[in-house]
């Protein structure tokens, strides 16, 4: 049985603890959650993350359009790695 003490929500979340979820699918659901959120801050790095996220990962709506506009923003704040993937997009 899981230890239920250290199951995260977003309102227990510590970035410097040990984190546990119920299931694999809430630990995703919540790394895409902080994600967006650390992107929507305007974190490269995060947008970057994100764009991948959109391109390989579940049915987004306008995925290749939304992806580009997240790779836009973190090369925009000099992002490397977005600035290469947009010359292949």
């Amino acid at each position: 049985m899981a230890d239920t003490h250290n199951i995260i929500t977003p309102d227990s979340f510590d970035p410097d603890g040990p984190q546990q979820f119920a299931t694999e699918e809430e630990a995703a659901k919540f790394a895409l959650e902080q994600t967006t959120a650390r992107a929507h801050a305007g974190d490269p790095a995060a947008q970057y993350a994100l764009a991948l996220a959109i391109l390989h990962f579940g049915d987004f709506p306008r995925k290749e359009e939304t992806a580009i506009m997240w790779l836009k923003r973190a090369a925009a704040a000099g992002h490397v790695p977005s600035k290469l993937l947009l010359k292949d997009l």
